[in-house]
């Protein structure tokens, strides 16, 4: 769900609002901030918050996903029992 000024881009060249509505997120999906804020539960209860001005790019199928950080701030929730990594040029952080 986003909140403030937030776009979505699917399989096309146009970004389309958000504000404040609730959208399923695809393979390819294209997800940007602006001057709004953006918060994505995945099926694992892992929350994905993007901060203003962020772009992100969610790629992959179903229990096997990758967030792309295009440019901008984001942060995970990751619920007890859960694994989940992220991999940057110079380290991997795992949890747990």
């Amino acid at each position: 769900m986003g909140n403030g000024n937030v776009e979505i881009r699917v399989a096309s060249d146009k970004w389309a609002g958000l504000n404040g509505k609730t959208f399923p997120v695809f393979a390819g999906t294209h997800l940007r901030t602006n001057n709004g804020m953006l918060s994505i539960n995945l099926r694992d209860r892992v929350r994905i918050e993007v901060g203003r001005n962020s772009n992100i790019t969610i790629s992959g199928k179903k229990g096997d996903c990758s967030v792309r950080v295009n440019n901008g701030v984001v942060g995970f929730m990751v619920p007890d029992g859960i694994k989940f990594s992220v991999i940057t040029p110079t380290m991997n952080i795992e949890f747990p």
